[in-house]
């Protein structure tokens, strides 16, 4: 194996891994995962009772985060039945608002009823979003964690732009004189790579810049 190859493939175990190592040594929520029917209005389908229902049960959540509450998108001005309707439920740690407008979008595509819809603990202040705005930071062994460098986190730095559920990872290597920063999860279809020179992430200027498709192909091909 070539000697680019082999710190690159071993950049890319590290970034796999350590999430999975911060998701397992985590702290641990406790949910209840009870399944309860809800007491559904009996005017079935009628808006004038729907609405005024899904109104009455968020309210008692004051801290839902605005514009998550669930709600219903009429196809029509006269907010009839549609013979296909669309249900959207977000992911745990998300609102609706991450992937808007596309719901709505595909909802008017296909001349249906959207209904926005939201889990038990979810699109609420103060919930347990464990992976919100994390950030990565330098740590020198035998120092105090709380004297940490920030290296990467969401608007710190133009360069490496952040969504608020992005887990940002910075990786190193002995023989290299950068380090190489990729965001995970979110929205995103790609994770794009993000290098800067090893003895600048710590300023006020590390030269964060997004590594180009042709550099990494290189890389891998040597």
């Amino acid at each position: 194996m070539s000697r680019r190859v082999r710190p690159l493939l071993l950049a890319i175990v590290a970034l796999v891994a350590l999430p999975a190592l911060a998701y397992f040594a985590g702290p641990v929520y406790r949910v209840d995962a009870r399944i309860t029917a809800p007491s559904l209005p009996t005017a079935g389908g009628d808006a004038a009772v729907l609405e005024p229902w899904l109104a009455a049960a968020e309210s008692r959540f004051p801290d839902i985060v605005p514009g998550a509450e669930k709600t219903i998108v009429w196809a029509h001005p006269d907010r009839r039945r549609t013979p296909l309707a669309v249900v959207y439920l977000h992911g745990y740690t998300a609102t609706r608002q991450e992937v808007a407008p596309l719901c709505d979008q595909l909802a008017a595509a296909l001349g249906a009823n959207l209904f926005y819809t939201r889990l038990a603990e979810t699109a609420r202040l103060g919930t347990a979003d464990l992976f919100r705005d994390m950030v990565a930071c330098l740590h020198r062994l035998g120092t105090d964690p709380k004297s940490d460098r920030t290296i990467l986190a969401r608007g710190l730095h133009e360069a490496v732009p952040l969504e608020p559920f992005e887990i940002p990872i910075v990786v190193t290597d002995p023989g290299s004189a950068h380090v190489v920063a990729l965001a995970i999860g979110g929205v995103r279809r790609e994770n794009p790579l993000f290098t800067a020179p090893i003895d600048r992430v710590t300023t006020a200027e590390p030269g964060w810049r997004r590594a180009e498709a042709g550099t990494l192909n290189w890389c891998l091909s040597e």
